[in-house]
C-alpha cells in the first residue's frame, strides 16, 4: 500500500486499465526483483481483475485486491444488513496476531457458517472467540469449489435496501471476508469526504491462504 503504480489503458482492449510497480530485492526483506501487474476490467456486468508477477529470485508473494463493497450506496451507513454466502465449509484458524496457524475448522454449528445465506451481522457479536479476536469477521474461508486455474463461485452478497447483488468467482482457493471492523480508525475520510464507519462496507478478498 505505499508503492507507487503506473497506471495506463490496457494495450488492445477497451475499458480496462492496466497497472504495474516494481520492488527491488531486498524490499521489507524479500528478495528479487519484483514486478507486479494488475489488470481491471469491465466485462459484460461485471468487474475482473487479474494479477500477474515476475521475479529474478525464488520469492513469496500472495496477491489480492482489498476493495470495500456497499451495496446500499455510497455514505449509506452500515452494511451488517447485506445477505451474505460463502461456499466454505471450514476457515482457518488464527492466533492472537490473526496470522494462520495451519488448522482448518469447521464452520458448521458456528457463527462463522455462511454456507446457508444470512445477514452479516446476524451473529457478528456472537461471544465466539474467533469473532471477539478481531471485532467481527477478518478470517480466510477455504473455498470448496475451486479447482486448479479454473474460476469457480465463491461468494454471493446481496443488499437488504436496494436489492443490488453481486457474484464473486476466483482461482484462489482462499477467500478472507472482512467486515470493516477497525474503519472508524482511519485518520482521513472517504470518497466525497464522507467519514469511515465500523461495519460501513465489507472486503471479500480471494487470495492463496495467508502465510502459506
Amino acid at each position: 500500500n505505499h508503492a507507487l503504480f503506473k497506471a495506463e489503458v490496457t494495450r488492445g482492449e477497451t475499458d480496462s486499465v492496466t497497472m504495474t510497480a516494481h520492488s527491488p530485492a531486498g524490499t521489507d526483506g524479500f528478495p528479487g526483483n519484483f514486478d507486479l501487474e494488475i489488470q481491471y476490467s469491465l466485462v459484460k456486468e461485471g468487474l475482473m481483475i487479474r494479477y500477474s508477477a515476475t521475479t529474478d529470485a525464488p520469492t513469496v508473494c500472495n496477491m489480492t485486491n482489498h476493495s470495500y463493497f456497499n451495496l446500499n450506496g455510497h455514505g449509506s451507513g452500515s452494511a451488517l444488513g447485506h445477505r451474505i454466502s460463502v461456499d466454505a465449509d471450514a476457515y482457518l484458524e488464527a492466533d492472537d496476531t490473526s496470522v494462520p496457524t495451519g488448522r482448518k475448522l469447521p464452520v458448521k454449528g458456528t457463527p462463522m457458517d455462511f454456507t446457508e445465506e444470512k445477514t452479516i451481522g446476524r451473529d457478528i457479536n456472537a461471544d465466539y472467540p474467533a469473532l471477539k479476536q478481531c471485532g467481527g469477521y477478518d478470517h480466510c474461508f477455504v473455498i470448496d469449489r475451486a479447482r486448479g486455474s479454473s474460476q469457480s463461485i465463491c461468494a454471493w452478497a446481496t443488499s437488504d435496501k436496494t436489492g443490488i447483488s453481486m457474484k464473486l468467482y476466483t482461482t484462489q482457493p482462499g477467500i478472507q471476508l472482512y467486515t470493516g471492523n477497525f474503519l472508524q480508525d482511519c485518520p482521513t475520510p472517504g470518497k466525497g469526504g464522507v467519514p469511515m464507519q465500523k461495519y460501513g462496507g465489507f472486503a471479500l478478498e480471494t487470495q492463496h491462504y495467508p502465510c502459506s
